[in-house]
């Protein structure tokens, strides 16, 4: 018996079906269960495209760590010396610690690197600038009493506003 199939099947099983119901003039019995309708086996395709998964896109902005002022640098009272994650150098004299651990002066000074060998710690510190001479010390404060001098005698240039 010669079974025809529809276009839909003849899909489904392919050209190797279509030949062996062409060839032999009965087909395979699976072949006339899906004629009748007997198969309950489905094939599905996608019904959307997938799209591929994505991993390590994301980041943080940069924290911008590490030394700053390196030894022997002039500084500030404020000025940062180190940023740091953790108490990878440890505060010495004239220097402070934030609570995110970063080291800064609290002087006006030098930095000054060390290490500790009983703790066995890194050390910041800010060492102090040397004492002036009191001979210059004198003649900065000597000019200084003639600039105040020289704004008292004319007050319009001072600047203090209408007097």
């Amino acid at each position: 018996m010669l079974t025809v199939l529809s276009g839909r099947l003849a899909r489904r099983c392919g050209p190797v079906c279509r030949q062996q119901v062409l060839l032999f003039g009965e087909a395979d019995p699976a072949i006339e269960q899906f004629s009748r309708g007997q198969h309950h086996s489905q094939i599905r395709w996608a019904s959307k495209k997938q799209g591929g998964s994505t991993q390590n896109t994301k980041d943080s902005n940069p924290k911008m760590l590490g030394i700053k002022l390196y030894g022997g640098q002039h500084c500030i009272p404020g000025n940062i010396i180190v940023r740091q994650r953790g108490t990878e150098y440890h505060p010495g004299a004239n220097v402070g610690m934030g609570r995110d651990h970063t080291i800064y002066a609290l002087t006006e000074g030098y930095v000054k690197f060390a290490y500790n060998k009983l703790k066995k710690r890194r050390t910041i510190g800010v060492q102090l600038l040397p004492q002036q001479p009191a001979q210059q010390l004198r003649q900065e404060q000597a000019a200084l009493k003639q600039i105040r001098s020289s704004d008292e005698a004319h007050p319009l240039v001072s600047g203090h506003g209408n007097q």
